[in-house]
């Protein structure tokens, strides 16, 4: 039996499948191919697919990962299986998996703003206010309904703050994995709250996926 480790993107209209819906159509995609695909054993047999993290609706990713099983060694998986993903998703490598889930600890993010109304050298500063405060609370809703209020600064681990394009663009690393995440989106969210005005364009594009020593997840 063979660990498989897909790499792929998730860009442009993909990212508004849920995770759900990527589950099932890189799922279709490679029953649809002749892989050997090993299946759990047991009452409810399914094929193996695996998502170390999962990623949210509505973000791009250039560093998505799942893993499978192959019943024994395949040339060309890559290939095989984009001949029938749709658009938007795209295996670009394989690799044998040479780390745990458990190790993920942290996740790099861009996040593009556009505010029409003001410039972005303003913008900028006010999200370096903004991103500088020694708290930065966000709500947070649980699975029965409750709802907790938390200190995000402490799951945001670095990030850098670029005004000079023509969208302001903020690189985050942020908490990521089985113990602790952080959706940088949330924190945008709180950022409009913050200054009072609603931003215009919100990009979000998953570019790393980090162990605990910020080595690249493999």
């Amino acid at each position: 039996m063979e660990n498989v480790r897909l790499h792929f993107v998730k860009i442009n209209n993909a990212k508004y499948l849920s995770h759900l819906d990527t589950y099932r159509a890189i799922m279709r995609a490679i029953g649809r191919t002749d892989l050997n695909v090993w299946f759990t054993e047991g009452f409810n047999s399914h094929m193996f697919i695996s998502f170390p993290l999962p990623l949210s609706l509505g973000m791009e990713s250039t560093c998505e990962v799942a893993d499978i099983k192959l019943l024994y060694p395949t040339d060309y998986v890559a290939e095989r299986i984009n001949a029938f993903l749709p658009e938007g998703i795209e295996v670009f490598n394989t690799t044998t998996p040479k780390m745990k889930t458990a190790q993920i600890a942290y996740a790099k993010y861009i996040i593009e703003l556009d505010d029409l109304s003001v410039s972005q050298k303003d913008l900028a500063e006010k999200l370096r206010t903004f991103m500088s405060k020694d708290e930065i609370m966000l709500k947070k809703t649980g699975k029965k309904g409750k709802e907790t209020v938390f200190n995000a600064k402490d799951k945001i681990k670095d990030y850098y703050i670029d005004g000079s394009g023509k969208k302001l663009m903020m690189v985050i690393v942020c908490d990521a994995g089985p113990t602790s995440n952080l959706n940088p989106a949330a924190v945008i969210e709180a950022f409009s709250e913050d200054i009072g005005r609603e931003i215009d364009h919100i990009s979000v594009r998953r570019i790393k996926i980090l162990t605990a020593d910020m080595k690249e997840f493999e």
